[in-house]
């Protein structure tokens, strides 16, 4: 079986510009209206149609990501599978540093 391509990306929230969001997305085959609902309602009822594992990690994702106050959506991937996106709020010394221009992962300490 081959494996479906993922990418992850990782922008400000559009919604809300002094959040983060990480988007990890799969080529993998298409759902349709009655598979998408179907899995949102699984994942909600933390319900697994997998015959091999307990199928809960989207679960603990969505609980990590909750009590750092996110939240996670879930859409079809415009490149064909499945979009599960975390919305994440920054650390305060993010936002304030980027809105000041700097960058203090990149810039070098003067002793």
């Amino acid at each position: 079986m081959k494996h479906p391509e993922i990418t992850v990306e990782v922008d400000r929230d559009a919604q809300t510009p002094e959040d983060v969001t990480i988007t990890v997305s799969d080529k993998g085959p298409a759902l349709d209206d009655e598979a998408f609902a179907a899995f949102t309602a699984r994942l909600a009822a933390m319900e697994t149609t997998k015959k091999d594992g307990l199928g809960l990690g989207l679960s603990i994702v969505a609980s990590l990501t909750e009590a750092q106050g996110g939240r996670v959506s879930f859409a079809r991937s415009a490149r064909g599978g499945l979009a599960v996106t975390l919305h994440l709020p920054a650390a305060p010394e993010t936002a304030e540093e980027n809105e000041a221009g700097g960058n203090p992962v990149n810039e070098e300490k003067n002793p």
